[in-house]
């Protein structure tokens, strides 16, 4: 058999599998013509070699924040560089870290946890995942990673899921269970206190002097 060299294969955008042999359809523009080999003896000349024509890329917004209690929609789209009808393949989710488990393994999330359907996966490229009834301790960084038959494996960057409590809004229970006060909400509370002491203030005074001129008119 003759020898090819790996880069070569690498421009070879078709690859056909059948039985035991390996159909080779060079592009349009190659001056190779297409070529069967035996697919074990192909083996052998390029293992270790990645055979993938296509690249495969992977996008996910960086931030997300939601309140706690609503349902999450974490957004992943991929899509090659070869354009195909369907996507086969597998969309995988990891929180915290890239080499995690997949966060269907996380008991505290299994219930709560759904994905885009294979439809929207095969047709649009969506490997979206969903996450129900949210808690501040599901803030973390979800990482999305997708495996396409044809195109290998990728993940994307991640996105940091920020959970925020419904009650961070009601200032006058922060204050009075010693959470620090926004800066506009402590200048507010200063002014009114500024006010109410100089109102309390003028309030002795003039007490003061209607006490000084009733005594003084007693004499």
């Amino acid at each position: 058999m003759a020898s090819i060299s790996s880069e070569r294969l690498k421009r070879m955008c078709k690859l056909k599998y059948s039985m035991n042999v390996l159909r080779i359809i060079t592009e349009p523009d190659s001056d190779m013509p297409d070529l069967e080999f035996d697919a074990s003896d192909l083996e052998m000349e390029i293992k270790n070699e990645s055979l993938h024509c296509q690249q495969l890329s992977v996008f996910q917004p960086s931030r997300l924040e939601v309140v706690e209690g609503a349902t999450v929609h974490l957004p992943c789209v991929f899509n090659t560089t070869q354009s195909q009808q369907r996507y086969v393949g597998i969309p995988v989710w990891k929180k915290g870290s890239s080499a995690a488990a997949t966060v269907f393994e996380d008991r505290t999330l299994q219930a709560r946890l759904s994905k885009a359907d294979d439809e929207d996966f095969a047709s649009k490229g969506d490997a979206s995942l969903y996450l129900s009834n949210v808690t501040e301790t599901d803030s973390d960084v979800y990482y999305c990673e997708v495996e396409v038959m044809g195109a290998g494996k990728a993940s994307g960057n991640g996105t940091t899921l920020l959970i925020k409590s419904k009650h961070r809004n009601h200032r006058s229970r922060m204050e009075r269970s010693g959470v620090p006060c926004r800066k506009e909400s402590c200048e507010e509370m200063y002014i009114l206190s500024v006010v109410r002491l100089s109102f309390t203030a003028l309030l002795s005074v003039c007490m003061i002097v209607l006490v000084y001129v009733v005594c003084q008119h007693s004499l």
